[in-house]
């Protein structure tokens, strides 16, 4: 799951490409997803809840281009809300 999760993220953040241990350490902290379609990869959200600093909580939805414009990236947020 992990290495699914980062590959989706570093395609669609191509400028903040992340490592497996850091994809780890997020994964440790948020609440991180991926989304299929008949087992193809759509793409991935984060979500980091609030904490002591914070009472907001954060949702990133992240979708592969092949799969924009479907309301994937809609559904993602919504399972993150």
């Amino acid at each position: 799951m992990l290495k699914d999760w980062q590959y989706a993220h570093n395609v669609i953040v191509p400028t903040h490409p992340l490592s497996l241990d850091e994809v780890r350490e997020r994964a440790r902290r948020n609440d991180l997803e991926i989304a299929y379609l008949d087992g193809d990869l759509v793409g991935c959200s984060t979500v980091r809840r609030p904490t002591d600093e914070t009472s907001t909580a954060t949702v990133i939805a992240r979708v592969l281009g092949t799969h924009r414009g479907r309301g994937f990236g809609e559904e993602l947020y919504t399972r993150g809300s």
